[in-house]
């Protein structure tokens, strides 16, 4: 290990006295007795000192814990908080040591705004139903300005309800929102028992149409068969007893219970409670994502109150008990086989929040091992990070890195040109932005070469127009003579030996380019002159080109540490996901490679992850690209890392020009011009090219049985969960629809086999039982084809006949993938077309606008419309297939469209069956 160490040591003198730690292993919160405790809030080292965000922190989340007591009737609230001062803010005496709590660890942060959401509250989901998201995002005006605060959001305690819905439970929205890039999901639907109505849950939530935008009465379009792009469902405030849902409209006095199925928990005289009865009709987010489940259906499966845990319980007092925590600077240790070495941390001081960098290459074999070592590190708030250097290493380092909030790094040893031993180090030293919030250093390249006497090697690299500042390039060699090396600017300057930036230290060369290194391509070359071979680590680095720059940033992770190998038929689901940002904003269309070095001949896959919405990834063009790994080789240890670029010319950063108002996550706010989109507001920039890497951390595959994995089949395609109509056509008896591609594998290998579509006319029979319902069969489909799935990740488009048309006519659709053995993936979310007639639209008079009181007649909407000869067809292929043209000429009708009126009683917990009246 001697000359390993030595590598190290040069690391450490190359990277710790310029840059902090990071750290992503997120805060775990507990649920004891009912009891929710270690809940960690943490400020921005760059937010002003303001002794006002603290108190009003303390008094939200007790009102929250009052409100979540209500919510989850008496099972959970919220007992002890911890809030993170920065250490930019002055030291008071009843500030605590940090332990090992960080800003980027933080499961609720208090930061400057995310432009796509304003001050608007919002929870950073990339995992699926039922998985918690990442953390609770607030702002310093929403937090001390009370009044702006609940004038849009409602009171404090029950947004935060809302929010820990997504925090904790993994639920989503229950409401429709536009997303600007993409993830919208919509506000109306037709409903095949009771016409078009208004996404909401529950369906007893009264309120109006109104258009916001153009303050006219809502039009039906006709090639949606729905109200129009801007319609948008006003709550009435006053004449709601819908109790349910959170995650509905959390800000209705009335709302106080999640909704459910109808099967447990919420009860009135022994029956199920209507009033927060789970609308599993409406194209929620909610409903897309968890095949229709109510939150408590989700909730009731989460390990909080899976099996009865917690059961209600009658407490005295629900206000939580506050600890006042503040950052310092973290101290950081190189320790080499001995889990005792943390005194080496305690003799510079308190060693709370101080970080050790533990590499072992072997078994256990000394006193006092991690077992007993383990509760003193926690007492004492030490965060490790653990590189496991061979594959001898003790497969519990990982998870003493787990349990104190470090991150995991794996290096065999036999890797050749592997950059997992620099990756692992200089990642544990790198990006201060991570873990305490402030400036970000980037990792531009890391490679490691072999190469022999007189060979030469070249590469480039590329500097972003938001970075560039404190450049450096290392070149590191296993000793003998210097190699040659040429460092040339986008201008062409050549830096080589004897310029003033060049420095050469013992086996090692930097370059510090100075100033701000021009943004472009920039390109090394390498010359071996030594008699012998050397292998030469190459590294370079630079910070944003201002301090206040926000250049791209990349995070990865794998969504577990450790899999079942006799068990990966039933559950193969390990995803690799990357978030590539520019600061809260996403960077979309970037080229996002992970590259997974497997056991047992360390060979290495690449698998390009996506951001379009389907597979392992959650939610379209947010940043965040996502896939399932599923071709394991054998049990050990296996590492990732993940290199982003825009190879492709494709990647584009979000710019926010004004208020974009509502986004795919923000919190729904109760200002009712906020429920419209300024869509003028979000454009795309393209981006210049760039790269970045990343390490994504190490999983490992125990319990391999005897003989090794099989071969076969690893699991059925995913399920598709953005089924869409996107056109009907009363007139051509046709609906278009679309989804995303999914693999033969989840969201892996070649294109399915086969789309297995279902239609019918009754939703509750489609989603109870989608086999007995009827097949799409080739004779309907004029456009597409559902023999032939396309490739992983494509949009998919067919368009289909269907049998009848006319009014109250309305068909739901779904759809399953299969794959070349015949395994086939759960049905999918279920789209509903409306097949009635609608006329062409007139120009309305306008409507009593939203800022002034709803008049009495307010839940009743009048659709004025009219329609011409040649009404459009949906899709003008379907034209050339029939080679038709339809003329329709009918007199101008009035229709009028009510909601579902407020206390109709419910048969069997279902939502009201009453078709909406005409006119």
């Amino acid at each position: 290990m001697a000359s390993l160490t030595l590598r190290l040591a040069v690391l450490a003198c190359v990277f710790i006295c310029r840059t902090d730690v990071a750290l992503t292993a997120q805060n775990v919160i507990q649920l004891q007795n009912n009891e929710y405790t270690d809940v960690l809030i943490a400020i921005n080292r760059n937010i002003p000192e303001d002794q006002q965000i603290v108190d009003r922190l303390k008094e939200i989340f007790t009102e929250a814990s009052e409100a979540l007591y209500i919510a989850t009737r008496s099972r959970a609230y919220i007992k002890q908080v911890k809030i993170l001062i920065p250490n930019t803010w002055t030291r008071q005496p009843q500030y605590l040591p940090p332990g090992t709590a960080t800003f980027d660890r933080a499961n609720v942060r208090v930061d400057v705004q995310n432009p796509l959401y304003g001050d608007g509250p919002y929870v950073q989901q990339t995992g699926g139903c039922g998985v918690g998201g990442e953390y609770l995002h607030l702002t310093p005006r929403y937090v001390v300005d009370r009044p702006y605060g609940e004038s849009n959001w409602g009171p404090y305690g029950k947004l935060v309800t809302h929010e820990w819905g997504h925090l904790r439970w993994g639920l989503f929205d229950e409401y429709g929102f536009d997303d600007p890039l993409g993830g919208s999901y919509p506000h109306f639907y037709v409903s095949t028992s009771m016409g078009i109505q208004p996404v909401r849950c529950s369906a007893y939530t009264a309120g109006s149409y109104q258009n916001p935008v153009t303050q006219s009465r809502c039009q039906v379009d006709p090639a949606t068969g729905l109200p129009e792009a801007d319609c948008r469902f006003i709550p009435n405030p006053n004449g709601n007893r819908a109790t349910g849902s959170y995650m509905f409209m959390q800000f209705l006095p009335q709302v106080e219970e999640f909704c459910h199925g109808g099967q447990h928990l919420f009860s009135q005289g022994g029956q199920p409670n209507p009033l927060s009865s789970h609308n599993r009709e409406a194209p929620n987010k909610q409903n897309a994502l968890c095949n229709g489940q109510s939150a408590w259906d989700v909730m009731n499966k989460h390990q909080d109150f899976a099996n009865g845990a917690n059961p209600p319980r009658e407490v005295v007092s629900t206000v939580p008990d506050f600890v006042l925590l503040q950052e310092k600077e973290p101290m950081m240790v190189l320790v080499l086989d001995t889990s005792g070495s943390m005194r080496v941390l305690e003799a510079q001081g308190d060693p709370s929040g101080g970080i050790l960098f533990l590499m072992s290459d072997g078994q256990e074999n000394e006193l006092p091992d991690i077992a007993t070592v383990t509760p003193q590190v926690l007492a004492k708030g030490i965060i490790i990070d653990t590189l496991a250097y061979k594959r001898s290493a003790d497969p519990q380092i990982e998870s003493l890195a787990l349990l104190t909030g470090g991150k995991s790094y794996f290096y065999s040893g036999e890797q050749g040109d592997s950059t997992a031993l620099n990756d692992a180090f200089t990642a544990s030293v790198l990006s201060r932005d991570d873990r305490t919030g402030g400036e970000a250093t980037i990792q531009l390249v890391s490679e490691t070469k072999t190469l022999n006497t007189g060979e030469n090697y070249y590469n480039e690299l590329y500097i972003e127009k938001s970075e560039g500042r404190n450049a450096i390039f290392t070149f590191m060699w296993n000793g003998g003579v210097p190699p040659l090396i040429e460092i040339i600017a986008p201008n062409g300057t050549v830096i080589g030996q004897g310029d003033p930036s060049y420095h050469v230290m013992s086996d090692t060369i930097q370059v510090n380019v100075p100033g701000v290194a021009q943004p472009g391509k920039w390109s090394y070359n390498i010359t071996i002159v030594d008699y012998y071979y050397q292998q030469v680590d190459i590294l370079a680095s630079c910070k944003g080109a201002t301090p206040d720059s926000q250049p791209i940033k990349v995070t990865a992770q794998v969504s577990t540490i450790s899999l079942n190998g006799s068990s990966l038929s039933e559950s193969p689901a390990l995803s690799i996901r990357a978030s590539v940002t520019k600061g809260y904003l996403p960077v979309t269309g970037a080229t996002v490679t992970a590259f997974i070095e497997k056991p047992p001949s360390e060979d290495v896959d690449e698998l390009l992850l996506l951001d379009n919405g389907a597979g392992a990834d959650v939610t379209k063009n947010d940043g965040v690209y996502s896939r399932h790994f599923l071709n394991f080789t054998a049990g050990g240890r296996y590492s990732v890392s993940v290199k982003v670029n825009n190879e492709q010319g494709e990647a584009a950063s979000i710019v926010v020009t004004g208020t974009a108002r509502r986004g795919h996550s923000a919190a729904l706010s109760k200002d009712a011009e906020a429920f419209a989109l300024d869509k003028n507001a979000v454009h795309s920039e393209p981006l210049d090219q760039f790269q970045r890497m990343a390490p994504g951390g190490v999983f490992e595959l125990t319990d391999v049985p005897i003989g090794g994995l099989s071969r076969l089949d690893l699991g059925p395609p995913s399920r598709v969960n953005d089924l869409k109509v996107i056109r009907v056509s009363h007139d051509n008896l046709t609906v278009a629809l679309s989804w995303t591609a999914v693999g033969d594998d989840l969201d892996q290998g070649g294109p399915a086999a086969l789309t297995d579509l279902r239609f019918g006319r009754n939703f509750t029979e489609l989603a109870d039982d989608f086999e007995a319902s009827s097949v799409v069969d080739d004779s309907q489909v004029l456009l597409g084809d559902l023999t032939s799935p396309s490739p992983p990740g494509t949009l998919e488009t067919v368009v289909i006949r269907v049998p009848e048309r006319g009014e109250n006519v309305t068909f739901v659709f779904a759809l399953r993938v299969c794959d070349t053995v015949g395994n086939c993936g759960q049905p999918s979310n279920i789209a509903a077309a409306n097949l009635e007639y609608i006329p062409e639209p007139t120009t309305p008079p306008p409507t009593t606008p939203l800022s002034q009181p709803n008049k009495p007649n307010s839940n009743t909407l009048i659709i004025a419309v009219s329609v011409s000869c040649g009404v459009v067809a949906a899709v003008v292929a379907i034209l050339a297939v029939l080679s038709v043209k339809h003329c329709c000429c009918k007199r101008k009708k009035r229709v009028s469209v009510t909601p579902v009126p407020d206390g109709i009683a419910l048969e069997s917990g279902q939502p009201p069956n009453q078709p909406l009246p005409k006119a």
